[in-house]
């Protein structure tokens, strides 16, 4: 026999327990952001910093150079 379908505010509360249990189930997730132990208060600043607002540009107008010309390989 068919079951019969779930009312509106069923399927609603359905979905909100369902999301609720997947938000709960991120917060418990390691973090691992800032835990390297290679870095530490001794560490140089120019050794871990990215590259600046022109060297960012420099890397992506060569990026779109590369993909556009046609290599010899």
């Amino acid at each position: 026999m068919a079951e019969p379908k779930q009312s509106l505010s069923e399927e609603k509360t359905s979905m909100f327990r369902s999301n609720k249990e997947e938000k709960q189930s991120m917060v418990h997730e390691k973090e691992t952001h800032g835990t390297s132990e290679d870095i530490d208060d001794k560490t140089k600043v120019d050794h871990v910093k990215g590259p600046g607002v022109l060297g960012r540009m420099k890397e992506e107008v060569e990026a779109i150079v590369d993909a556009v010309t046609p290599s010899d390989k």
